[in-house]
């Protein structure tokens, strides 16, 4: 079930690209910066989290105050 992850970059005419994926659980988008406006850095950080979120390394932060 989470070989469904597939992290794609967007261009969302900010000073950063974004990543998002589609939570296969609640099927909402998950979008995060990726850091860069290099589109190459980009994919390369795509590829990261997506490899994170398959092996359910990739802990979110917490939003509790």
């Amino acid at each position: 079930m989470l070989e469904e992850i597939r992290v794609h970059v967007l261009d969302k005419n900010r000073k950063n690209l974004y990543l998002r994926y589609v939570d296969p659980i609640t099927g909402k988008d998950v979008t995060k910066s990726a850091k860069t406006k290099n589109l190459k850095e980009a994919r390369k950080a795509a590829g990261k989290w997506e490899s994170e979120l398959r092996a359910g390394r990739y802990k979110s932060a917490s939003k509790v105050t």
